[in-house]
This record gives structure tokens, C-alpha cells and sequence, in this order.
């Protein structure tokens, strides 16, 4: 049982704002499975914004614990937090889209609205990467709960074979990991290089 007894993605209200990221937490394939897959655009829109907000705001209160150097000023993070729900609800768009291209190369039937809701309900991960944050790198574990998830949902949502969802997903996801460990080795080789490092200008190689 939901504490709330709705289905998650059905009549947003306080309750079901933590019930639903309780039940995902829980059991993230009854909770995909048992979500509404219609019902308009209002209930997911203000549930993504809703987890977007918060996942900035503890994304600040963690900056003042680990200072990064491109945090920028107390004016330009307290308008990143301000300006947070409407960024995450339109960058939702967006991933939904590409979410809703993959799974119907795949072999889904099911529509863009569907796409977008499963982004949305999945929201509180953000929330949890940013309390990780407090711990260097290990943020990354909600990159690999993020794909167990979307595998779940391809399963339970869109009805595709698991052995399908495992191949697809895990390509895109080790291309990402291998993405993010190149960019970790680029970053440390630039920190390493001596002060006063400079690139041979294309003339001193030629000669």
C-alpha cells in the first residue's frame, strides 16, 4: 500500500510529493509499473519542478560546505535556485524527447506524455545526487540508480524485453561513464601541467 492509496502520477498534493519519491525509493518497478501513464501535463510538470527546486536548494546548502571554485557569488546561486524549477521543467522537455526517440526505436508504442512522466516521477534522484554531493564523486551512483531505473521503466512502462532494455541501456550508460572518467583525466593532466606550461605554436612543430 501508498501511504497516500493514489496512484502515483494521479492528484498531486503535500502527501503524495513524498509518498511518491517514498515508493520509488522502495520499490522503483511496482512504482512504474502501478504510475499513471495519462493524465495531462499539470501533475508531472509541477512534481519535476517541485524536486528540481529542491534538489538546487540542497545543491547550495551543500556549496557552503564544500566551496567549489566556479560556485560563483551568494546573488548568482540564490538566482540559480530561484530560476531552477522553470530550467528543470524545460531541460524535462527535452530529455523526455530523447528518452521517447529511444524507446521507440526499441519498440515502444507508448506517446511522448508517457516519456515525460516517467522523467518527471523519477525527479527526487536529483535531490539524492545532490545530498551525495557532499561526498567527491559519489554523485555518480545516481547516474547508475538513473539507468536501473529507466531499464525498470522500460520493462514495466513501455512492455520491452529485458535483455533489450539491459544491451541499450548499458551501452549509453558506459558511454557515459567513459565520457565522465575521460573528462576527470583531462581535468587532473591540466592540473598537473607547471605554471608556466605553454603549447609549441604550430611554426617551433614545423621546424
Amino acid at each position: 500500500m501508498y501511504e497516500t492509496s493514489i496512484t502515483p502520477g494521479e492528484n498531486l498534493t503535500f502527501a503524495t510529493l513524498f509518498g511518491w519519491a517514498a515508493a520509488l525509493a522502495r520499490s522503483p518497478r511496482r512504482f512504474l509499473r502501478d504510475m499513471a501513464k495519462k493524465g495531462g501535463y499539470g501533475t508531472p510538470i509541477l512534481y519535476l519542478a517541485f524536486w528540481t527546486f529542491a534538489a538546487s536548494f540542497v545543491g547550495l546548502l551543500v556549496s557552503f560546505v564544500r566551496p567549489s571554485a566556479g560556485g560563483g557569488t551568494a546573488v548568482v546561486r540564490l538566482s540559480g535556485l530561484i530560476a531552477s524549477p522553470f530550467i528543470g521543467v524545460l531541460a524535462g522537455f527535452f530529455f523526455a524527447a530523447i528518452l521517447f526517440v529511444i524507446w521507440h526505436l526499441m519498440g515502444s508504442r507508448e506517446d511522448f506524455q508517457t516519456a515525460f512522466r516517467v522523467w518527471s516521477f523519477i525527479s527526487p534522484l536529483w535531490a539524492a545526487g545532490a545530498v551525495l554531493g557532499l561526498v567527491p564523486y559519489l554523485s555518480v551512483l545516481v547516474l547508475f540508480a538513473s539507468i536501473y531505473v529507466i531499464i525498470v521503466a522500460s520493462e514495466e512502462v513501455h512492455g520491452l524485453p529485458r535483455d533489450r532494455s539491459l544491451i541499450v541501456w548499458g551501452i549509453i550508460c558506459g558511454f557515459f561513464l567513459l565520457m565522465g572518467l575521460l573528462g576527470i583525466t583531462l581535468v587532473q593532466f591540466a592540473r598537473n601541467l607547471p605554471p608556466n606550461f605553454q603549447m609549441p605554436s604550430p611554426g617551433s612543430m614545423v621546424r
